[in-house]
């Protein structure tokens, strides 16, 4: 019998697979090298070959393929891109001005740091660079916001992130006229974010500056207390976010309970004709019913309460002062020195950062920019270690508590009628 031997095929046809692989691998290699080679140093030596003048950078990859051609090195493609784009922008700049920047139907910055970002999204400047090129150069405020929510989704730890992310969103988007409650819940996650990494003890962050800043600018009335009374609740009275808590939540409520008094006032106003001799007045039946459309409690965030006769009395404010009607406005003395104190620790935070000279005694005060006719009356100013203080009287009514504070922040505020 006769057996037929083969050799199995071909050199060639057996080692198909490895020669298909090396072929694959010898393409990729070849548009790695055309890309990190051909288009930015060239443009600059030659900038009729290889990127015209009009011609932006198309030839990037999309993200998903950049890594696929970076073969596991993504952060060394990523850097080397990143150098390049330096000089290639810089040329873009000097023969096309802004235009050439941002063209095409993304735009060049945007298609660069997107393959950047893609290949090492744990390197942050490529955040601030994407952001600072695609808002202040190319003037593009979307791609620029685009890249900032990127940015603190994934480092949410850096807070020069959130804060350039919340510059943008109030200046060029003016969220802060147009949606301010979508901006606080911006702000308190970023507060949020900055408790969870100091823990109980770190220093007021700057989004906490922020939303104390917008509700003065924005008289919203109790819009943040729930935040304030939950940062009052979890942390201790006597550390520094809790003094914080403790004297945003009193500044909140007495604005408030401010607010509510004029409303009182310009109520018995517009009834009788006249203003009331005094602000006791102001509580009468006819203006309740105007401002209130259900009964006051004696609870909760109104600056009113009831007597054991069902009268309705007015409340002293949070600081243990009462209200005042100064010219047919309802004012808080408490609030006027809290307003104070408050610029006076900016005023000593100035101080330090600018080297000023050091308080030595009450008669050096006036080598700094007080007005000592300003002060609040029952305030007096005392230097201290080089810095003003102030010396404040007691009020005459015990302030509220702290269980006072919370209570009143977690009730039911009522609507306009």
């Amino acid at each position: 019998m006769a057996v037929a031997v083969t050799d199995g095929g071909s050199w060639w046809w057996r080692h198909r697979a490895e020669w298909l692989i090396g072929l694959l691998i010898a393409i990729q290699a070849v548009n790695l090298w055309r890309i990190n080679h051909r288009p930015m140093a060239l443009a600059i030596a030659h900038p009729t070959w290889g990127i015209s003048r009009t011609e932006h950078l198309s030839y990037l990859p999309s993200p998903l393929v950049a890594r696929l051609l970076a073969f596991g090195h993504h952060n060394t493609v990523a850097k080397l891109w990143w150098i390049e784009s330096y000089k290639y922008f810089n040329h873009r700049v000097e023969v096309g001005g802004d235009e050439a920047l941002g063209g095409g139907e993304r735009g060049s910055f945007e298609r660069l740091y997107d393959a950047l970002i893609a290949l090492d999204p744990h390197f942050v400047p490529f955040y601030f660079h994407a952001a600072m090129n695609t808002g202040s150069v190319a003037d593009n405020p979307h791609a620029q916001l685009r890249f900032l929510a990127q940015g603190v989704h994934q480092h949410p730890d850096q807070q020069e992130l959130w804060r350039y992310l919340a510059s943008v969103l109030a200046h060029d988007f003016q969220m802060e006229e147009r949606n301010p409650d979508q901006l606080l819940a911006i702000l308190i996650r970023w507060a949020d974010v900055v408790s969870e990494a100091e823990g109980e003890e770190g220093a007021r962050s700057w989004a906490q500056g922020w939303m104390q800043a917008m509700a003065r600018r924005q008289e919203r009335g109790l819009g943040q207390v729930n935040y304030w009374a939950g940062i009052l609740r979890v942390t201790s009275p006597t550390s520094p976010q809790g003094r914080i808590a403790d004297r945003t939540l009193r500044e909140h409520l007495t604005r408030y309970g401010a607010s509510q008094l004029q409303a009182l006032h310009d109520a018995f106003v517009a009834h009788f004709g006249h203003p009331p001799a005094d602000i006791s007045e102001i509580v009468h039946i006819e203006a309740l019913r105007q401002v209130y459309p259900t009964p006051v409690t004696d609870a909760g965030p109104e600056p009113l309460m009831v007597t054991g006769t069902d009268t309705v009395v007015i409340r002293h404010d949070p600081y243990g002062w009462p209200y005042r009607l100064e010219d047919g406005t309802v004012v808080s003395h408490g609030l006027r020195l809290a307003d104070y104190q408050r610029w006076l620790r900016d005023l000593n935070r100035m101080a330090r950062e600018l080297g000023w000279p050091p308080l030595r005694s009450s008669e050096d005060i006036k080598l700094w920019p007080v007005d000592l006719d300003a002060a609040p009356e029952g305030l007096r100013l005392l230097v201290i270690d080089g810095l003003l203080a102030a010396q404040v009287d007691d009020p005459p009514f015990p302030p509220w508590t702290i269980n006072d504070l919370l209570g009143a922040a977690e009730l039911h505020i009522p609507g306009p009628p």
